[in-house]
């Protein structure tokens, strides 16, 4: 079970609509909610002019029954507000953007950034899903990729059998001199 609210959405192309987009998230209610945000799929939207299909990052509650776990996923750029967000998070006077949870006392609380925000938390605290999750993605030989030359380095994909996932690679300072060459990246990524 969640909620949905109703999301203006913004495409790339310049059309405008609106797309219905989860805020609140129970997991022991609705199992495939979680599955659709290990594999990419969650708060997705389809422009009705171009076709492109948008991820949608906003802020959303995820509660977990059975581990006991309260998180609020906040948007990737919003990391920089982390001491602010906390003290709203632990502050019992203040619903999380007007959700509100019985029983706080007994749920460990989370803050955390972005979808690999959650994934890294929920292979720590969920032991279900480290337990499965983890023999694949041990095996998984991560799929990496650099983009020609420029400046970023690339991206690595991870795949287990529910988690699909892709994270941005960055290069180390020490690296400067090797990272001049095509070469010189593809001996870095195969390291990293």
């Amino acid at each position: 079970m969640g909620l949905k609210l109703p999301y203006e959405i913004s495409c790339s192309c310049g059309k405008k609509f609106q797309a219905d987009i989860y805020e609140y998230v129970f997991t022991e209610y609705d199992p495939e909610i979680k599955d659709m945000i290990l594999a990419g799929e969650f708060n997705c939207a389809t422009c009705p002019s171009c076709k492109e299909r948008l991820n949608i990052e906003n802020r959303f509650l995820y509660r977990d029954e059975k581990n006991r776990l309260w998180i609020w996923i906040c948007k990737k750029e919003e990391e920089l507000k982390r001491d602010i967000l906390e003290r709203e998070l632990n502050d019992k006077s203040i619903s999380i953007e007007g959700h509100f949870l019985d029983d706080q006392e007994e749920y460990r609380k989370f803050l955390v950034f972005g979808r690999e925000g959650l994934i890294e938390l929920l292979l720590k605290e969920d032991k279900a899903l480290k337990r499965t999750e983890g023999k694949y993605l041990k095996k998984n030989p991560a799929i990496r990729l650099i983009i020609g030359n420029k400046k970023k380095p690339g991206y690595l994909f991870l795949n287990g059998d529910k988690i699909k996932i892709s994270l941005p690679l960055m290069f180390s300072h020490s690296y400067k001199d090797l990272l001049k060459s095509p070469e010189g990246k593809e001996r870095w990524l195969i390291s990293y």
